[in-house]
């Protein structure tokens, strides 16, 4: 499949799925988020912080306590595998996978490598280097976003993790990162260091602001469900989600006297519109004879 910048919604696994219902008339399917089993939920002791004047719109941090890192199951790595990607550890590939399947990208930090209780997003600092998950120590400059702990960089925001806090085989707990940042300040960085990964071929290209919170909540599910598996739980977690400003709700009208025009389809009914439309999950709020409006979801 080969995607044009503007369909970031078709970046996922749900995303296709979401298109061929609409197209062959099938009911879409969509993911059942089962509450994950842990002994405890508890308040944060990671905070976050967005600095003034930084490109990021959303930040939800889910802290998970306590577990045992085992293999991936056959099942994640052969999935990984068929996308494309290569099985790290349980962690950071139920994070990859989430990727995948709801077009969002996520970064996983091991709690016990962060030298404060703040996660900070800020811009970076002339003189400032960082040394990525592949070993390639960087400079940063003020157009390139940032996670820090206290003022030290950790990730390359939106485009890779830091070296100093990768989760590795001994990693006990995690700090899941799941957020929205700039697209045109990601492709400005990525372009500038000459890095693409999956994570920056989704955010310059835009990602869903409002399903944030349920892919964190979909990286704990999995994780719980997979550790039960081996006998294993959880031991407490938590989930703090920083949104400043949610936009509104986006309302579009379609002229269909226009779209007749411009697709040189003179056949085209307000019917046909509506049919096609609401197929793709759009919700009509109003119509007249000649214009519909409709509710656009976040995606």
């Amino acid at each position: 499949i080969s995607l044009t910048p503007n369909r970031a919604d078709c970046l996922s696994y749900m995303g296709i799925a979401r298109e061929l219902a609409a197209k062959l008339r099938r009911p879409l399917r969509t993911l059942e988020h089962l509450p994950a089993e842990t002994k405890e939920k508890k308040k944060n002791q990671i905070q976050a912080e967005i600095s003034p004047d930084t490109g990021c719109a959303r930040i939800t941090l889910l802290e998970i306590n306590n577990f045992e890192m085992v293999e991936s199951p056959i099942w994640l790595r052969q999935s990984l595998k068929a996308s494309g990607m290569r099985s790290v550890n349980l962690v950071v590939d139920i994070t990859n996978y989430v990727m995948l399947e709801s077009g969002q990208p996520i970064h996983a930090y091991d709690k016990d490598l962060l030298k404060s209780k703040i996660l900070r997003v800020r811009n970076g600092k002339t003189g400032e280097s960082l040394t990525t998950l592949d070993d390639q120590t960087i400079s940063l400059t003020p157009d390139d976003i940032m996670i820090c702990d206290d003022q030290t960089p950790i990730g390359l925001a939106g485009i890779m993790g830091g070296k100093s806090s990768e989760v590795h085989s001994k990693t006990r707990s995690v700090v899941v990162e799941v957020a929205h940042f700039d697209q045109r300040q990601i492709r400005k960085t990525a372009k500038r260091l000459s890095f693409h990964t999956e994570a920056s071929h989704r955010f310059e290209r835009g990602i869903d602001l409002e399903n944030i919170q349920k892919v964190a909540n979909r990286v704990l599910q999995l994780l719980s469900a997979t550790l039960k598996q081996g006998g294993q739980s959880i031991e407490s977690h938590s989930l703090t989600d920083l949104y400043p400003a949610p936009p509104k709700e986006k309302l579009i009208a379609l002229r269909v006297k226009r779209a007749q025009a411009l697709l040189s389809l003179a056949f085209l009914t307000p019917e046909k519109c509506i049919e096609h439309l609401t197929a793709l999950q759009l919700n009509l709020v109003d119509q007249t004879p000649d214009r519909l409006l409709f509710k656009i979801p976040s995606w």
